[in-house]
């Protein structure tokens, strides 16, 4: 009995066909299937979306949990793509320095983390400060009018 391994490519630490390969390889009528992924469509949803994904999004979470600036979420979406590509590298020989799949993982593990943060912060702020904010859709929040709140609050500031 054997098994047979399924692999994306050759192991390259370079894309042979330069940077942009997929796009040009699209233009040239070569064939577009590879624009959204490098390999197979489940390789982009379980190493991507599921295991890159849940990390961007815990790592997202994290962060507003520490109150940090929402910057950093991009920040460890950025480091995260660089995780992403060499499991691709190391796992499934695929392209290690591959411009354009590393920027397209970059924009979906940013976006990932990005959301993570706001959505924590959106509970925070709602859940911490009731009397001032309520939430207002998965990702923001609204401040409330309340006279009463609002008068005491402008108390204490004339008296500080």
């Amino acid at each position: 009995m054997t098994v047979q391994i399924s692999t994306v490519g050759e192991g390259n630490v370079w894309p042979l066909g330069g940077p942009l390969q997929p796009l040009s390889d699209c233009a040239t009528g070569a064939g577009c299937s590879p624009v959204l992924f490098e390999g197979s469509p489940w390789i982009f949803v379980i190493l991507v979306l599921i295991i890159g994904g849940g990390c961007a999004i815990m790592s997202g979470r994290s962060l507003a949990r520490g109150w940090a600036p929402p910057w950093l979420a991009a920040v460890y979406g950025l480091l995260l793509a660089f995780a992403v590509r060499f499991l691709h590298f190391g796992l499934l020989r695929g392209t290690l320095l591959s411009p354009y799949y590393f920027a397209l993982e970059a924009v979906v593990l940013i976006l990932l983390a990005v959301a993570g943060y706001l959505f924590t912060r959106a509970s925070q702020m709602a859940t911490q400060y009731p009397w001032l904010y309520r939430r207002s859709g998965p990702f923001g929040w609204t401040p409330i009018e309340n006279t009463a709140v609002a008068g005491a609050i402008a108390a204490i500031d004339r008296t500080s």
